[in-house]
Parts: structure tokens; sequence; C-alpha cells
């Protein structure tokens, strides 16, 4: 199946440039350059120059296609303002470390370089020399520390694991660029955590700004949060600092920030638009030593009405989508509105490894079901019986490829023989399983139970929508 939704490319899109990371022989480039639209407020003395607002060694990345050129809005779309997961994918993917392009190998970000202790308890990170928040002031260590400290707070409900009672961690500071994550016990996977889409949450609180806020480093904290109309720090904490919701975050444009693009118009809880300007103290840059990013603006619709995203993606009213969108019933009008819309639809790799699975039940009430359901040979005769190219050519409009729950073709453990295995609609294969099961089917066509009753199957399937193309 091929989606997400790509329209026309903004101007000043390079697809790819902003997540293929390459580190160039870890030495920074001889010069650097910044979107014209920040060239007034250098000019100004309201900005440093660039060269002062990257760190010493930003992180270069290399086009997929080309070097991108400045300018231009992406616009997409939010269902309702608590739908942040889009946000995260693409304004906040920025951790310490990160994945690279084909989720293969993690790679340096904010972080240039970790060690890992022999025990898998100690684990260093060095950042990058003269990292800034958007605003300007520096990002260090202690911001690390700070956040760790914060979010192990007692009231504090998140389950990040710096909040893991059965493995907690504590941090040392050792000089402003160099920390150490220290685990109680061997903590094997916590790499893998922050270079997910989990890994904002240990940058993102900033010590200079977010501890105003705290009681430990602020005394008047508890009286200010009074002040502002709220009835502990904690609330006070968590409106400005997005300290126990991932939403709120997108809602103060006073928080600083690490990302590309920085709050305008704030995700609140009335917003019909959330939208987000370039970040000036970026710290990644181009081949070319072009500061990123390269689009202005990202404009996101904030609507309940699906209806109302999927019209303005068939409209061309979005550049590149597919949260929400990108469903089964959409895929034939998307398919077919191409040309109308002038947009295209762009080949995606799912995560998951099959559009649906019959899941049959092993331990199901009825003793004859649940020895049949158990029968390999009944679940051969049930696969048989899928004409997958059929489904794929009707409702994934022919994209896709018959396909079984087994690991994708991307993955290190696929087996052929485990991926195509009786997936050729065979109603004489599905015959001879069925007998060797031990079923009988009779003159109507009805397969019965040695018995003589009646088989009856009943399949509950789930209301999600459904986003792979393989069946």
């Amino acid at each position: 199946m091929t989606h997400p939704l790509q329209g026309k490319r903004p101007a000043g899109i390079a697809i790819g440039a902003i997540t293929a990371a390459l580190m160039l022989n870890g030495s920074a480039l001889a010069q650097y350059q910044q979107a014209p639209e920040l060239d007034a407020l250098v000019s100004s003395g309201a900005l440093p120059p660039v060269a002062e607002r990257l760190p010493a060694n930003p992180l270069v990345i290399e086009p997929v296609d080309s070097v991108g050129t400045y300018g231009g809005t992406w616009r997409s779309a939010l269902r309702g303002g608590l739908d942040n997961a889009w946000i995260a994918r693409t304004v906040a993917y920025d951790g310490l470390v990160r994945y690279d392009r084909e989720w293969k190998e993690i790679i340096p970000n904010l972080a240039e370089s970790w060690e890992v202790s022999a025990d898998a308890r100690t684990y260093t990170f060095k950042l990058r020399e003269g990292l800034k928040w958007n605003n300007g002031t520096p990002f260090t260590s202690a911001d690390i520390a700070f956040a760790v400290e914060l979010f192990a707070e007692p009231s504090y409900g998140g389950g990040t694991f710096m909040k893991n009672p059965n493995n907690p961690v504590t941090v040392e500071v050792i000089d402003d660029t160099t920390f150490s994550f220290v685990f109680e016990h061997p903590n094997g996977l916590i790499m893998d955590d922050l270079a997910s889409v989990n890994g904002l949450t240990v940058v993102s609180l900033s010590k200079d700004y977010c501890s105003q806020f705290y009681p430990k480093y602020n005394p008047d904290a508890a009286a200010n949060a009074k002040a502002a109309g709220f009835e502990t720090w904690e609330l006070h904490m968590t409106d400005r600092c997005s300290w126990a919701t991932e939403t709120i975050r997108w809602a103060n444009p006073d928080l600083p920030m690490m990302n590309a693009w920085m709050i305008d118009d704030p995700l609140t809880g009335d917003a019909t638009r959330a939208s987000f300007k370039r970040n000036p103290y970026y710290w990644k840059v181009d081949t070319e030593g072009n500061q990123l990013p390269y689009i202005d603006r990202l404009d996101m619709r904030v609507s309940d009405s699906l209806e109302e995203i999927t019209l303005m993606a068939l409209n061309g009213e979005i550049d590149f989508q597919d949260r929400h969108i990108a469903t089964v019933a959409n895929q034939p009008l998307f398919f077919d509105g191409q040309e109308g819309g002038d947009y295209r639809l762009g080949a995606n790799v799912p995560s998951s490894m099959n559009t649906l699975v019959l899941q049959f039940n092993l331990n199901h009430v009825d003793e004859k079901r649940r020895e049949l359901f158990a029968n390999k040979d009944f679940r051969i005769g049930v696969s048989h019986l899928l004409d997958r190219e059929e489904i794929i050519d009707v409702v994934f409009t022919g994209q896709g490829e018959p396909f079984q729950a087994a690991p994708r073709p991307e993955s290190p453990f696929y087996d052929e023989e485990m991926a195509k295995q009786y997936t050729e609609f065979d109603p004489d294969a599905a015959a001879a399983a069925f007998e060797r099961a031990g079923l009988s089917k009779g003159g109507d066509g009805v397969y019965t139970f040695g018995d003589g009753s009646p088989l009856k199957v009943t399949i509950t399937s789930s209301p999600r929508s459904v986003r792979n193309g393989w069946t």
C-alpha cells in the first residue's frame, strides 16, 4: 500500500533532508549560512550571527536527494486539540540520540557520543558543545539532571525510565557537556527508549526556565502558583512546562525547545490552528553549511472532523501527512483524486507486519472448537480460502502482496517460506486440509464436525483504521 499523502512540495523542502543524519568526520564546516528571513534580525542585533548560534560541532545532515532551498510552509492537520502524536513525529523527534533512516542503528543527535559500562548500568553521554535552547540560553548537562530530578518527583505520575521503581536512575553531572545515567540494575533497553519519540522527555525541561516553578529552586513557587490561579505548584509547573502531559507542551510559546521549529500559534483547548516557526538556534546544518530547517513554518489545521481533514487532502490543501487519513477506506479516494488534487501517494514502509490477522481462540470454552482451532490443518484450510489477491485489488487498489503473520522483508528475521506459505487462493487445497482436520462438507456446502453438528465460527474485528497493504 502506498501512502502517506504527499502534496506539492513546499518551497525549500528536500525530502529526507531533516531525517537522514551523518557526521562528517566529527568536524564543523568552515562557513555557515542561515535562512534569509533571519537576516534582518541579525543585522538589527536581535539575533547573534549564525556561527554564534550553532554549536561548535553541529550535526551535519546529508540530504537524500539534494541540498534544499529555504522557504515555504508545510501544511497538515490535527484531529482535535488533544492530538499531539503528529506533532511528536514531525516537530519533536530530537532526543539525545535517534535512529538512522533505515531504523537499523542508533546514531548521535544532541549527544555527539556515548559510552556504556560493561555491566550496562552506567551510560555516559557527551553533548555537543555550545548547544542552545530556542531562546538562546545554553543547553547543558544541568538540564538533563533537572529533568530526571523533576520527573522522579512523587507527585509526577508518568511512566518514563526516570521513574521506574524497579530500576531507579540518578544523573552524575561531570561537566557542562558530559553526564552519566547511573541505574541501580543493568538497563539494556535504555538506548532504544532514548532513540524513540519518548526520548523527547529527558531533553524537554530547561532548568533556567522551569526551575522558577519548582519550590526547591524558588521558595516563592507555591505562592506564585496561587497568584497565577493554580492550587499547587505542580499544576502551575504542568501548565507552563508540560510536566505531566504531552499535549500542554504545545500550548506555551515561552517554553524553551530544542526542535527545528518552535511554537507560534499554540495548541490550546479551543484552537482551530496550531503553527510552528523556525528555531534560529537549531543545531543542525546540511553538507554545505546551511542551518536547518529549510522550511519556514508548519501550519496545522485543528479539526475534530476526519471528513474535513480528508477533504482538505483531496483538495491539495495538505502537503504531507499520513496520520488519520491514510486508511483503507480512503485509499481508493486518494488514488483516484491525485490529478484533481495535484498530489501524489508516497511509498511508506509501515512497522506492522500485516493488515489483518485472523487469530483463532485456542482457549475456546467449547471443547470441539478449541480442538479444531488448535489443529494446524484447519488453519491451513482457512488460509487457502482467503483470496488475498482480490482483496488487494479491490480494497487496496492493487497495492500490497499476500503475506502471512511473519516478520517483514525489512527484518533480519524475514523468512520467505514462513511469510508466503499457504497464501495461495486454492479451494481444493482448503477442502483437503479441512478433511484432514476431521471436518465433513455436506451437500449444502456447510462443514460439520465428526458428530454431524454444523461448524459456525464468529469473527470479531477491531474498528481501528488499517494502514497497511499486506494481506
